[in-house]
């Protein structure tokens, strides 16, 4: 039985540390190396068609969402609300006109 046991660990370990060996990743008690070059190219290559569709479909969700009447509307009511308060709180109204101005329209950035 102890036998069985210490060839199902042995086993387990060297099949461990096969898929260690398999990936980029330093395996446990290795120091750790910096990817090359290429490496990085390679995964920049391969990020950038999935950061390029992402950035479109964001434009495009955007777009559809400043299109809607309803936002819209929203858009026009925080701009005339956020003049009102800067003017509120002192600012003349050509200030306020062009900070409004500058914030176009809000982000969530």
């Amino acid at each position: 039985m102890k036998r069985i046991l210490l060839a199902i660990t042995l086993l387990s370990a060297s099949i461990a540390h096969a898929e260690c060996a398999k990936s980029k990743e330093p395996c446990p008690g290795q120091a750790y190396t910096p990817p090359s070059k290429a490496d990085i190219q390679q995964q920049m290559n391969e990020m950038g068609p999935v950061f390029g569709n992402m950035a479109s479909s964001m434009l495009q969700a955007r777009l559809s969402a400043l299109a809607d009447p309803k936002t819209t509307e929203q858009l026009a009511r925080f701009s005339r609300n956020y003049f009102n308060a800067l003017v509120t709180q002192g600012f003349t109204e050509e200030q306020a006109l062009k900070i409004v101005t500058a914030v176009g329209v809000p982000t969530s950035q």
